[in-house]
């Protein structure tokens, strides 16, 4: 996700402007529609998550969220209209919020109590410390290639998911998950 972080999601804020002034030729009207939608798909992620709980493949699940967000990023590099930008914004940061919203109790899960502050640690170092390179490198890369081709460049990226291939990862998965809500009551098996 610190990879993303870095090429995709982060950037996405700082070209966010670019893209309504410089190629939809857009005010302010439409930037505050595509940072609404931004939020608009966070509430929605935990609208979804609250109703529908963990799923039972959550790994994979968090992953698959983050990679279809990736998407959503280069739907919005392509898309021709600031309308269909904005329902692209709106699914991706709805995805990315989906994913880190069954991400965190995750972690807390799957770590020894001992070593809780540890991963935690490491998760915050390496999963959002990227992202202030993230704005430089969105300079430098629009200054190549435009912005449209950062964002997609930047999507393509973040829907890699490659992460569900390394050894271990999905282990969670595979042996099964106790839900968040039975883990802190003690009522899980």
């Amino acid at each position: 996700m610190g990879l993303a972080n870095l090429v995709c999601f982060y950037p996405f804020f700082i070209l966010e402007p670019l893209l309504v002034k410089n190629i939809f030729h857009a005010g302010p009207v439409a930037l505050g529609l595509l940072y609404a939608a931004s939020g608009g798909g966070g509430i929605l992620a935990s609208l979804v998550t609250s109703r529908q709980g963990t799923p039972s493949r959550p790994v994979t699940t968090i992953w698959a969220a983050w990679a279809a967000a990736g998407i959503c990023a280069v739907a919005v590099g392509l898309s021709p209209w600031v309308w269909m930008s904005v329902i692209s914004a709106g699914l991706a940061w709805g995805l990315v919020n989906y994913g880190s919203i069954l991400w965190f109790p995750l972690v807390q899960q799957e770590t020894p109590p001992e070593l809780l502050g540890r991963v935690s640690s490491v998760d915050w170092l390496f999963s959002p410390a990227l992202s202030p390179l993230g704005a430089i490198a969105a300079g430098a890369a629009v200054a190549a290639i435009g912005v449209r081709l950062t964002l997609i460049a930047g999507g393509m990226i973040a829907a890699s998911a490659g992460s569900v291939l390394i050894p271990g990862v999905t282990d969670p998965d595979k042996r099964g998950m106790t839900a968040p809500s039975e883990a802190v009551t003690g009522l899980g098996g």
